[in-house]
């Protein structure tokens, strides 16, 4: 149908939006938007997804590579890991030296049979302040409290991480592979 086609199109283009607003709080200005089936990508070869991660990491040349938990609810996440994971296998001079996998709260947590279980934590203690402020002017993703992506959640989150390091205020990755020279 057309009309939901177009309706597909404004929302693509208001999500694009937003995400370049909320990566200008980080101070990111390159992004690429890759084109995948927004909540199917479990229908996207991995062989695709793959090589469109291989192809950036070509040209950008990344040391280190933050992507998703695998164990998480929202399939496009899990194949973004998927895809990371084969596109980072350890090769003679890789330039990617380093994988870490992050939660994304209210994926992340709502598996309910399986668990972030993070080994390394950053001090964000001067940060989540500006990651808070992105998450707002990601305005479709951002809810109110106690959704997990409101700014009372992402403050409870930070604290418990900073608990579990010894942080104030920490943000929680999974170690996945590491090379050191």
């Amino acid at each position: 149908n057309k009309n939901e086609q177009k309706i597909i199109e404004k929302q693509i283009k208001q999500i694009r939006i937003q995400s370049i607003k909320a990566a200008k709080v980080l101070g990111v200005k390159d992004i690429e938007f890759l084109d995948f089936p927004d909540n199917e990508m479990d229908i996207v070869s991995n062989l695709q997804i793959t090589k469109s991660i291989e192809s950036i990491i070509h040209s950008f040349k990344p040391e280190i590579i933050y992507t998703h938990t695998p164990l998480d609810v929202n399939v496009d996440h899990v194949s973004c890991y998927r895809a990371v994971l084969t596109a980072t296998r350890p090769k003679k001079n890789t330039v990617v030296k380093k994988v870490l996998s992050f939660e994304v709260p209210s994926s992340s947590e709502w598996n309910f049979t399986s668990i972030f279980t993070p080994n390394t934590f950053v001090d964000i203690t001067h940060e989540l302040k500006y990651k808070i402020k992105a998450l707002q002017a990601y305005e479709t993703e951002y809810e109110k409290y106690p959704h997990p992506r409101s700014k009372k959640a992402l403050e409870a989150i930070g604290n418990r991480w900073g608990t579990v390091s010894g942080y104030s205020i920490a943000e929680a990755f999974t170690l996945v592979r590491s090379l050191e020279d």
